[in-house]
C-alpha cells in the first residue's frame, strides 16, 4: 500500500506501559496522523503500549521501513493484507487485539478461584496454555495466504482439547481468539521458537500439535506448494516420513 508520511513520533520508551505482545500480527491500516493526513500502511505489530492516556500499536511500518507507534483511536480502517478483506468495525477488532495483548502479558493467568473465573481469565489461561501450539499451527494454516473455515475448525479443536485438558472452567471469548488467529501470521523464526518450546515441554501437547499439522495442510482438500515445502522441512527436522496423502 502507498501512503502519506506517518508523522506520529517513534516510541522512545519513556513514560510508556507495555500492555503485552502482539508479535506476528500483520495488518493493513488506513491511518490519520496528528496532522490529519491520511495514509495506507502495511504494519507488522510487535506489541501494544499505553502512553499519556492513549493505546498504540508499536509496529514495523513497511512503507516507512522503521518502527512506528500507531494510536488505535486514529486507525480508520483495517484490511487483511493478504485477502483485501476490510474489517467493518475497526474499534471492535482493535479492542480484541488489546485483550490478546493483555492476556499474553501474563497478568490474568492464575485466578484465585478457577470455579469463578471470568471470561477474560478463562481466555487468558487458554492463551497461556495454547500459545506455542497455536503459533505452530498458524504457521501452516496461513501458508496459502488465507485461513479457511476447515483450518479454523481444526484450530478450535486444538483449543477445545487444551481447555478440557487444563481444566479451564470459564467460558472463553471466541471472538477474541478468532481475531487473533485471523491476524497472526507467524514468520519462520516465530514458528521455530514455538516448535522448540513444544518439543521441550509437555509431550502430550507436542504430539497433538504435530498430529494436527498434516490435517491443517490438507484441510481445504489440497496442499499448496508452500504448505508442502513447510511440511517437508518439519518432517525432515523430526526425521519422520511425509504423510501418505501428500
Amino acid at each position: 500500500m502507498d501512503g502519506a508520511a506517518a508523522r506520529d513520533a517513534r516510541l522512545d520508551g519513556r513514560d510508556e506501559e507495555d500492555v503485552g505482545s502482539l508479535k506476528g500480527v500483520r495488518l493493513g491500516i488506513k491511518y490519520q496522523d496528528n496532522k490529519y493526513d491520511v495514509g495506507h500502511y502495511f504494519i507488522v505489530v510487535e506489541n501494544a503500549v499505553r502512553r499519556m492516556g492513549s493505546t498504540s500499536l508499536r509496529a514495523y511500518c513497511e512503507p516507512r521501513g522503521d518502527i512506528r507507534a500507531f494510536r488505535i483511536d486514529r486507525i480508520i480502517e483495517i484490511v487483511d493484507p493478504r485477502t483485501g478483506e476490510v474489517h467493518e468495525e475497526p474499534p471492535v477488532f482493535l479492542a480484541e487485539l488489546i485483550r490478546i495483548a493483555e492476556a499474553r502479558s501474563g497478568r490474568r493467568r492464575k485466578p484465585v478461584n478457577q470455579s469463578k473465573e471470568t471470561q477474560e481469565d478463562a481466555t487468558a489461561r487458554l492463551i497461556a496454555e495454547a500459545e506455542d501450539g497455536l503459533i505452530a499451527l498458524l504457521f501452516f494454516a496461513h501458508a496459502d495466504e488465507a485461513l479457511h473455515p476447515a483450518e479454523a475448525a481444526l484450530l478450535w479443536r486444538y483449543l477445545d482439547w487444551q481447555k478440557e485438558r487444563c481444566g479451564i472452567a470459564g467460558k472463553v471469548n471466541k471472538t477474541t481468539l478468532d481475531v487473533w488467529m485471523a491476524a497472526t501470521v507467524p514468520d519462520t523464526q516465530q514458528f521455530a521458537d514455538a516448535l522448540d518450546k513444544l518439543l521441550r515441554g509437555d509431550q502430550a501437547d507436542a504430539r497433538y500439535v504435530l498430529a494436527l499439522i498434516p490435517q491443517i495442510v490438507m484441510a481445504d482438500g489440497e496442499a499448496s506448494e508452500v504448505e508442502t515445502g513447510r511440511l517437508k522441512g518439519l518432517m525432515a527436522l523430526l526425521n519422520q516420513p511425509l504423510p501418505s496423502r501428500l
